[in-house]
């Protein structure tokens, strides 16, 4: 029998987003007069629009999350599946990982931000085509596979 391991999204921080979101772009509704004015203010309100623009992909994407049933992380015995927001999934196995990592942001002692790292023996084939791999292979910053 194989141990499945599934990670979530956490649902308290969604909503946390989800309200921050709501704010803001609420906010900018009420006070759109004041803020969007080219003639007299035309960088505020560029910088207003923008704002909005981003709070209401905020909004869009915590519904989608909260909503979302099937889990962000799977690891099972012999490989890790990601699954992607609007992408289909990634699937690794064990025997391709160099090694891996967790980094842990802190502020004032409390994590603020996790993050996983995988690093692969072999690059995939989408990243080796790229133009940043590519220049970093010609300024010997990698290491040869």
């Amino acid at each position: 029998m194989s141990n499945i391991k599934n990670i979530y999204v956490k649902k308290r921080k969604v909503i946390i987003f989800f309200s921050i979101s709501i704010i803001f772009t609420s906010i900018f509704l009420f006070l759109f007069d004041d803020i969007v004015n080219f003639e007299t203010k035309p960088f505020k309100s560029i910088i207003g629009i923008l704002g909005f623009i981003l709070f209401s992909f905020g909004v869009f994407l915590s519904i989608y999350l909260f909503l979302r049933k099937s889990p962000l992380v799977t690891i099972l015995d012999d490989s890790i599946i990601i699954n992607m927001y609007f992408q289909k999934e990634i699937k690794i196995k064990f025997e391709n990982v160099e090694s891996f990592f967790i980094v842990e942001t802190r502020h004032r002692g409390i994590v603020s931000n996790r993050q996983i790292f995988i690093e692969l023996k072999k690059p995939s084939i989408k990243y080796s085509n790229s133009v940043q791999y590519k220049f970093f292979k010609k300024n010997n910053a990698i290491k040869s596979c």
